[in-house]
């Protein structure tokens, strides 16, 4: 009786478990279905705006009730900067050719990826054939005693007979994905002169091109509607240089590249900043070196006086010791300087006293909304004229001062050895770190009213005082000088903990470099504080001008190019000489 209740209830726990799961498969399934159709319909739209082309009337023709909500939201994500970036790679002066190139980018990336994942699933279904092809003859062969203790091989298939018919579903889906974005790759680029040599008045012209742009972004679109869940594996093989994917594309790019004049800002005055106040005034990069670089005279002035010692830093360091610069990088937008921590509280009194009529210091004491995450402090422009849209914190909106700024980052020595000091970072520093990260995205993108955005400014100022706290108690204890880090307040790379520096390296024989014409402290070892910052690559610029991918001819173009808006700091900027200069 007790075997009998037992078969009982773990059948009806079996049959429970099995509907409970059936249910929650098919709401998983509905959400995804729903959020990658929101998310294709959003991609659709900024597709739409990029390439400066009408939308299909004829895909996604029902109403997404959220769509408004959903735009918002994505137009401020804090990685959103780095799509337009991407979309905006330049290799030609003319923007059709251009436009015509990103969508081949996503049609080769696709026919490989599909390709290959294609190959993966003919594995896949070899292997099932193979083991039940063996199982089914040892089924038939082995002797009836032992068979009997076989499951049937029927039974068996029927078991994984969904996960068999998905894997076909998904060759034949793979099979169709291939051959379309083949076929297309395939006749762009034998027509690519019919393309572009269009005649006409400027304005069949301008129709032709937006119907080519059009019927390409179909293609894209039903890519992106038939999309199925690739491997990771798969995909981050088709990021690697080297491989078919860019070569396919940069053969497409030297076709479109014919005829064409490049154009690329080589020096600081050619690169244009939009005015806060008016779209139609820009302001060059140039310009803001030259604001920046009195700042930096005036600081240097009054600590050199106060003997107080500070290092060019971080970008600022890597302009006055790359050559040819000796001087800002073309596309740099700020100082970076730094001090030793104890030298802190004396620098921010130094400069408050004697520049305190132009300059003002904004830290977390200071400046309630200002972020721990960033540099230690910041000297910023007092006069009311001169203000940046900034990248680095959503909240500098609610910044008393809004000018031009030096970051000042701070050197502390660490907790007992590098182990621990990892430790206490990684346990204490970065969980909270990005926790308040969350807070002010949550503040800029995901409020919706004033109460939603005065509780978050409250969790960010609570969490700020915790944050305050675990610092002010790694910097009583932190004594071994064997080995110096920034201060937990700012990290370089949440992925890892440090840079720590030798005390040679950064303290050690005093050595001097040459930054725009004046001369300034460097650390004793700067390869090896940018080595340990940047990388090996620290000496050679991840940016190569356009006529240099001329002259490397085909392949060229999968290097790395520099988009002139792709600012570290600065979106917006409105500088009262720059303008006037202007007018």
């Amino acid at each position: 009786m007790v075997g009998s209740f037992l078969d009982s209830y773990l059948e009806m726990m079996v049959g429970c478990t099995a509907i409970v799961a059936f249910c929650l498969d098919c709401m998983v399934a509905e959400n995804i279905s729903d959020n990658l159709s929101r998310s294709n319909r959003l991609r659709e739209l900024y597709d739409c705006k990029v390439l400066q082309i009408e939308e299909n009337p004829f895909f996604y023709c029902e109403e997404v009730s959220t769509i408004e909500e959903d735009l918002k939201i994505a137009e401020g994500r804090p990685d959103s900067s780095k799509y337009p970036v991407w979309y905006r790679e330049t290799f030609s002066d003319d923007e059709f050719k251009n436009s015509i190139c990103l969508i081949m980018d996503n049609v080769i990336y696709t026919y490989y990826i599909y390709a290959e994942y294609r190959k993966r699933i003919l594995i896949k279904l070899g292997a099932y054939a193979a083991f039940f092809s063996v199982y089914s003859l040892c089924y038939i062969t082995v002797p009836h005693a032992v068979m009997a203790r076989l499951i049937n091989p029927l039974i068996l298939f029927a078991a994984v007979f969904d996960n068999v018919k998905d894997l076909v579903s998904n060759y034949m889906t793979s099979k169709e994905l291939e051959e379309t974005n083949r076929q297309l790759k395939e006749n762009v680029m034998k027509q690519h002169t019919d393309i572009v040599s269009q005649k006409g008045s400027p304005e069949e012209r301008d129709s032709y091109r937006k119907r080519i742009l059009r019927s390409l972004e179909d293609v894209i679109i039903r890519n992106r509607d038939s999309s199925l869940f690739i491997p990771k594996s798969i995909r981050n093989k088709y990021l690697v240089n080297g491989n078919p994917y860019y070569k396919e594309l940069d053969r497409v790019k030297n076709l479109f590249w014919q005829g064409t004049t490049l154009t690329k800002p080589v020096a600081p005055e050619d690169y244009e900043i939009p005015s806060i106040e008016n779209e139609d005034v820009t302001v060059t990069l140039k310009n803001v070196h030259d604001e920046l670089m009195c700042m930096l005279l005036d600081v240097k002035s009054v600590l050199d006086q106060a003997g107080i010692q500070f290092l060019l830093d971080g970008g600022t360091l890597i302009g006055s010791i790359r050559e040819p610069h000796k001087g800002f990088l073309p596309w740099d937008d700020d100082i970076d300087l730094s001090l030793r921590s104890c030298d802190v509280e004396s620098a921010i009194a130094v400069i408050q006293e004697q520049l305190g009529d132009k300059y003002v210091i904004q830290d977390v004491s200071s400046e309630t909304y200002y972020s721990p995450r960033l540099s230690r402090f910041r000297i910023r422009q007092k006069n009311e004229k001169s203000a940046v849209t900034e990248k680095d914190s959503e909240l500098y909106e609610l910044y008393q001062s809004r000018g031009l700024f030096l970051d000042i980052y701070a050197y502390s020595p660490i907790l007992v050895n590098r182990t621990v000091d990892k430790i206490y970072r990684r346990l204490f520093i970065y969980t909270l770190y990005q926790r308040i990260r969350a807070t002010e995205t949550a503040w800029k993108y995901r409020s919706q009213s004033v109460h939603h955005q005065d509780r978050y400014l409250k969790r960010f100022v609570k969490q700020k005082r915790r944050f305050q706290r675990r610092t002010s108690w790694y910097l009583r204890h932190a004594k071994c000088t064997d080995y110096y880090s920034y201060i937990p307040g700012y990290i370089e790379d949440i992925r890892k903990t440090g840079p720590y520096l030798e005390k040679e390296a950064l303290y050690g024989k005093k050595r001097m470099a040459e930054f725009e014409g004046h001369m300034f402290e460097v650390p004793s070892k700067p390869d090896k504080v940018l080595l340990a910052f940047y990388g090996e690559n620290w000496n050679r610029s991840p940016y190569r001008s356009l006529e240099s991918l001329k002259e490397a001819g085909e392949y060229a173009f999968s290097a790395d190019t520099f988009d002139a808006s792709n600012y570290k700091h600065v979106k917006n900027v409105s500088l009262y000489n720059a303008r006037n200069d202007q007018q």
